[in-house]
């Protein structure tokens, strides 16, 4: 009987050892697995972007191999972690890699107003229903990394106190106008013409007047200097294009050396007032030529039929040619990598003090996809209408900010406007 019993718990023992070690041997595959892409033109889409992902070199520690049927993502693991799940927070890399998906919501994300700027029906953005004109950004690494949503209360806490200005072109304007919409305030199409015509910025506040948004009409980034240091608004947040008023490639350097060193001034007094700041670079999307005739219903997902589409010379009439929409990719990268590779802006985040961020935002990749909702109803192919592609620009700040700010940096930043504050009414009072 003993024996018996034995060598029933022998056995028993040697079955356990063995479930044991199956589940191991899973749990590890599992863990080293590989998402395969999920169709043809993702997956197409996603080898061509890693091809520009690696000739640019842009430093970043999320390094990206591809083959025809596969994206193998190499993570470091002592990149910050988000506060929502136990997820790090999506680098730039991972963002850019993605495809458009629709969305249904209750009502319009907000009112444009401005009729000629609407893609659909006035009434569809006044009523409550359905609206389904919503698309939203999901990178394909979504299941391995976080990527911020849009959100108006976490916004106003990161930038509590703080002035954002963001300076470029009209394209640049679309982004400065959805950011208002999206936090509740009502800004004039007409506003960006004033800025241009009076050499001004035009300033906006949010958050219950906390948070001051300021923009500049500066089509070439001739007069930098200028939007930052005059008119008492001092931003520690800048948010730049060059615009699509196309230069050749020796015009935009020699004019991107001098914004540099402007840049550099604006960093060093950042540093003599001790607090954080942030400067965002967003790349340029071309146009999409003949949009009207092509009618487009909603995003292509697929950066190689777009880039074909643009690249090809015979889609573009005598007007839409000398655009050279063409030529933008060609010079987003050569702007990124004199920015990312320039001295001044390579000692950057918490090992600096006071901390200073350079961040992309790779409009083009996300927006090339999307050659719909263009106010082709104008004849249009490069603008867009509201709301729309370019509100992810403002989640796209907020994703950065979420990452580089903190509360130390929120406290300092208050205390600075309060000292702030405090000499400039003394310096009147004398």
């Amino acid at each position: 009987m003993g024996s018996k019993r034995y060598a029933f718990i022998s056995g028993l023992c040697v079955l356990i050892l063995l479930f044991s070690t199956r589940n191991i041997i899973i749990g590890s595959v599992t863990v080293s697995r590989i998402t395969a892409a999920t169709n043809e033109s993702e997956s197409r889409s996603a080898t061509i972007l890693l091809q520009h992902a690696q000739q640019e070199d842009d430093g970043h520690d999320n390094i990206i191999y591809s083959n025809a049927s596969s994206i193998v993502r190499i993570i470091e693991t002592d990149r910050s972690q988000s506060n929502s799940s136990s997820l790090p927070w999506c680098t730039r890399n991972e963002i850019r890699v993605g495809s458009w998906t629709p969305q249904i919501l209750d009502s319009s994300p907000y009112n444009p107003r401005t009729v000629h700027l609407m893609c659909y029906p006035e009434n569809e953005y006044k009523t409550t229903g359905q609206w389904k004109h919503t698309y939203e950004w999901q990178p394909t690494a979504a299941e391995d990394c976080a990527f911020s949503n849009w959100n108006r209360d976490e916004f106003c806490s990161l930038m509590k106190r703080t002035t954002i200005l963001i300076i470029g072109d009209s394209l640049s304007f679309e982004h400065y106008r959805s950011l208002g919409h999206l936090m509740g305030k009502h800004i004039s199409q007409f506003s960006q013409h004033q800025s241009k015509e009076e050499q001004g910025n035009i300033v906006n506040y949010v958050c219950q007047k906390q948070t001051r948004i300021v923009y500049r009409r500066d089509d070439l980034l001739s007069n930098v200097s200028q939007a930052i240091f005059e008119g008492g608004s001092f931003p520690q947040v800048i948010v730049m294009n060059r615009g699509a008023h196309y230069q050749n490639d020796t015009m935009l350097m020699t004019g991107m050396m001098k914004v540099v060193e402007e840049l550099k001034n604006w960093k060093l007094q950042c540093e003599i007032f001790n607090i954080t700041c942030h400067l965002l670079w967003r790349t340029t999307v071309p146009g999409h030529p003949n949009c009207e005739k092509h009618d487009y219903n909603g995003p292509v997902n697929d950066l190689y039929a777009m880039e074909t589409m643009i690249n090809d010379r015979s889609n573009y009439n005598n007007r839409t040619i000398k655009y050279n929409w063409y030529n933008y990719q060609h010079q987003n990268e050569m702007v990124v990598d004199m920015l990312t590779k320039n001295p001044s802006f390579l000692q950057q985040g918490e090992g600096t003090s006071p901390p200073f961020f350079l961040e992309i935002i790779d409009a083009y990749y996300l927006n090339i996809l999307r050659p719909d909702e263009h106010r082709a109803h104008q004849g249009d192919c490069l603008h867009n209408c509201y709301p729309g592609k370019q509100d992810v620009y403002s989640q796209l700040l907020l994703h950065f900010l979420r990452i580089q700010r903190g509360r130390k940096d929120i406290d300092s930043m208050i205390a600075w406007q309060d000292n702030y504050h405090t000499r400039t009414k003394i310096q009147q009072k004398v």
